[in-house]
């Protein structure tokens, strides 16, 4: 048991470079990101998830999903609470949810 904790540790250290690598000043995220940001924003303003400011014709092929699953968005919603837009709170989570990846892969 002793030397699974100090494994565990070992894994955490060699883990935090991550944080350097994850967490810039700047982000490539894309369109999803935003649909995930926007489905945040609703979650917080209590507003329907599918209200997203997509505008769809009518005899056009559906190119978009209307809302996305909630998971991620409730995910950081409070980050989204707390910090509005900035990045580097969501990089910052971002990079704690791949730790924690990488430790449960470890336990698995």
């Amino acid at each position: 048991m002793k030397k699974n904790k100090k494994n565990r540790f070992l894994l955490i250290i060699l883990l935090l470079p991550l944080f350097f690598i994850n967490v810039k000043d700047s982000h490539d995220w894309g369109d999803d990101f935003a649909q995930y940001l926007i489905q945040s924003k609703n979650i917080i303003e209590f507003l329907p998830q599918n209200e997203n400011g997509i505008i769809k014709q009518k005899d056009a092929p559906v190119y978009a999903v209307e809302a996305y699953p909630i998971g991620f968005p409730l995910l950081i919603a409070p980050v989204y609470f707390y910090y509005d837009l900035a990045i580097k709170p969501y990089l910052i989570l971002i990079t704690l949810f791949l730790v924690a990846c990488g430790l449960l892969c470890y336990d698995y």
